[in-house]
């Protein structure tokens, strides 16, 4: 699996460069991305993973992610869930915001209460 990181100026240097040769470009390193590329290792394609923003960058956003049982299953499928198990960990509070807005909505377990829904731990 190749992972190249991309500046905006550098596509010309991709579209002119006859050496790159995949069998799948997978274009966002995100959750998403990284999940198929993962799945993807074993499977005898020539997978390249592009992602514009340097890995420190990415590494260093605070994101917190919500994993159902079935995204749990999906995990333990493509072999990365051994890994990510010892980072869960259940939570106190959720802000949600969004990136180019300066306002938060905030969350607790015990508001899952208001919906019939029962909080997992």
């Amino acid at each position: 699996m190749v992972y190249k990181q991309l500046s905006p100026n550098s596509l010309s240097e991709i579209t002119t460069t006859p050496k790159l040769d995949y069998d799948l470009v997978i274009v966002g390193g995100g959750i998403a991305g990284t999940a198929l590329a993962c799945a993807l290792k074993n499977s005898g394609l020539k997978v390249a993973l592009v992602e514009t923003k340097p890995k420190s960058v990415v590494a260093a956003k605070k994101l917190a992610y919500n994993l159902s049982v079935m995204s749990g299953r999906i995990l333990d499928g493509i072999g990365v869930w051994q890994k990510i198990l010892p980072k869960i960990s259940t939570y106190r509070q959720i802000s949600l915001s969004d990136g180019n807005y300066p306002r938060t909505v905030q969350f607790s377990p015990d508001d899952l209460a208001a919906t019939g829904k029962k909080p997992t731990s």
